[in-house]
């Protein structure tokens, strides 16, 4: 854990109460996805949120935030198109003084994310290629039980019970030969 250098900490403390309002809300964010309290956000969708999360969040070559309350964890996937679940490769989390940074880029087993398109704008065109992918795994029952779900190996034992196989930004099906790929 590396201390935030107490100016950093300073701009920041006023914007938290605002952020934690703004985050905090189960109501459906304008841009982003949900999770608890947690609030995903592409970096894409990042002009959409509200103008607290806004404040909080500067990318700094990450493709997604994470905010909850007043913490705020900027993620690196995979290539966010070329892949249909991407990986999680980093992440920095700022809570309270301190930063946090963890690279699972050597892990045979890292997060991976679903339902990508949610973290986008509603104007983003990839959505409808993006959501396509996520209706073939709802289809399939792939996130009937979502604590089974959250790292690469139990994701792709899902996948392929499921007589599926994933295939850069593509979701196949394997049982038929004709089966039409949902690519994202």
């Amino acid at each position: 854990m590396t201390e935030v250098p107490p100016g950093v900490t300073a701009a920041i403390r006023p914007k938290r109460q605002a952020a934690r309002r703004a985050c905090g809300t189960r109501q459906p964010a304008a841009a982003g996805k949900r999770v608890g309290a947690a609030l995903y956000l592409h970096a894409s969708a990042v002009p959409d949120a509200p103008q607290e999360v806004r404040n909080l969040v500067g990318m700094a070559a990450r493709n997604v935030a994470k905010v909850t309350g007043t913490a705020v964890s900027l993620l690196l996937y995979e290539e966010f198109d070329e892949a249909a679940f991407p990986a999680l490769l980093s992440a920095v989390r700022f809570v309270g003084g301190s930063v946090v940074s963890t690279d699972y880029r050597g892990r045979a087993n890292p997060p991976v994310l679903h339902r990508k398109e949610t973290l986008l704008p509603l104007s983003d065109q990839r959505r409808a290629a993006f959501t396509l992918v996520t209706r073939m795994a709802e289809e399939h029952g792939l996130f009937a039980e979502s604590h089974r779900i959250g790292t690469r190996q139990a994701w792709l034992a899902l996948v392929a019970a499921a007589g599926l196989e994933i295939r850069g930004a593509e979701l196949v099906r394997l049982a038929s030969v004709d089966a039409k790929p949902a690519k994202a």
